[in-house]
């Protein structure tokens, strides 16, 4: 019987491992998705205000380097629409194409939030389980051992009332106030 509760704590353990390392993967790509919407905000900010740019700006080659640059075209943009294809598209549309992304991008974190909390509870009800289960484990030894303690205090007190008063050293409690204090 104690083994097969160490059993099902050892599995219990193993699938909060497991629940674990899922919630650290889901935590990764939520991390990841608000990065994207983050920058997919920004990118249509930007776009928005390209009407207004018609001195030079800071043109990122990456690595925090930067060079100076004119843009000579407001009014179209040059947009990745998937595949790693680029077309050319007016910027009303190229905010239309990154609003839509966005919008998906919101819906995806979304399910991975409402994925992440479905681990995070799994692993709580796993906790509370294994808690339960090593409860019971340590209250049934811990019983025995109240019960033979109660049975070694009660023989105890038997021998010392089978005593004459005079040689009584204490006064003793009776069995029932013994078993309310255990």
């Amino acid at each position: 019987m104690a083994s097969d509760k160490n059993q099902e704590l050892q599995k219990i353990a193993y699938e909060i491992n497991y629940y674990r390392t899922q919630a650290q993967d889901v935590q990764k790509q939520l991390v990841t998705l608000q990065a994207m919407l983050e920058e997919h905000s920004q990118t249509i900010s930007a776009l928005k205000s390209l009407d207004a740019m018609n001195s030079e700006t800071l043109f990122p080659l990456g690595a925090g380097t930067f060079t100076k640059a004119k843009v000579t075209d407001t009014k179209k943009v040059l947009i990745e629409i998937g595949a790693r294809a680029i077309v050319e598209k007016p910027v009303d549309d190229a905010v239309k194409i990154l609003e839509e992304k966005k919008t998906n991008l919101e819906k995806a974190l979304k399910e991975t939030q409402a994925a992440f909390a479905q681990v995070l509870a799994r692993i709580e009800e796993l906790n509370q389980t294994g808690q339960s289960l090593s409860q019971a484990r340590w209250l049934k030894v811990f019983g025995g051992l109240k019960n033979k303690l109660a049975g070694f205090i009660n023989s105890l007190v038997k021998k010392e009332e089978q005593k004459p008063v005079e040689q009584q050293t204490t006064p003793q409690p009776t069995i029932q106030e013994i078993n309310q204090k255990i």
